[in-house]
């Protein structure tokens, strides 16, 4: 029988920003979900603080690289998610036998709150239906990433000329030939107002 997998969560915090109870909950809702339903064996925990956002989820990448985790789920802490949200991934991922990163759907935190799931020419994919795709970029709002993704190299978050850390991040998993996938049955949402998706 296969040892069910370890998960690293890291959590870029902004020095100007703190876990609200909101995400909290959501975080200790889907580990105790993945623990009780024996989805995975350990979860390790960090959380690195400081005002550049970019560099505080390399520390979380490079971390994982030493730990070796089977998993890194790494979140942002103004979001909020279901209980299975990391069951999901894990099973999206075992699917994909472990080589991509695997995401869901969140929107943009501020108008015209568009989803951050972005197309070739960088802009927001408009027709999304209930079945997992591949595009070009996302937000990295909150994802899965495999160890097999993550030992290929380090400090992948960085700005590129206008582009924000995430989506040079993208760039970089394209330039590596890891793919990305989005799931749209796994949603996050931001605390700060936004339209609330139909059925979440």
């Amino acid at each position: 029988m296969k040892e069910a997998p370890t998960i690293l969560v890291g959590v870029p915090l902004q020095s100007t920003f703190f876990m609200l109870p909101d995400f909290h909950y959501s975080l200790v809702k889907a580990v105790t979900h993945t623990l009780e339903h024996d989805l995975a064996s350990k979860f390790f925990f960090y959380y690195p603080s400081g005002c550049n956002v970019a560099k505080n989820r390399n520390l979380i990448w490079n971390h994982a690289r030493v730990l070796k985790p089977d998993y890194l789920f790494m979140v942002d802490a103004d979001m909020i998610f279901k209980y299975h949200t990391i069951q999901r991934m894990l099973e999206r991922s075992e699917q994909r036998k472990d080589k991509m990163v695997i995401s869901g759907l969140a929107r943009k935190g501020s108008p015209p709150y568009d989803y951050a799931v972005f197309d070739k020419e960088l802009q927001p994919v408009k027709d999304i239906t209930t079945t997992p795709f591949f595009p070009h970029a996302i937000g990295s709002f909150g994802m899965l990433i495999p160890q097999k993704v993550l030992k290929k190299f380090p400090s992948p978050f960085s700005r590129i000329e206008d582009y924000e850390e995430d989506i040079s991040f993208c760039m970089k998993l394209e330039e590596m030939g890891v793919p990305l996938l989005c799931d749209p049955s796994i949603y996050f949402q931001h605390l700060r107002p936004e339209p609330v998706r139909p059925g979440v």
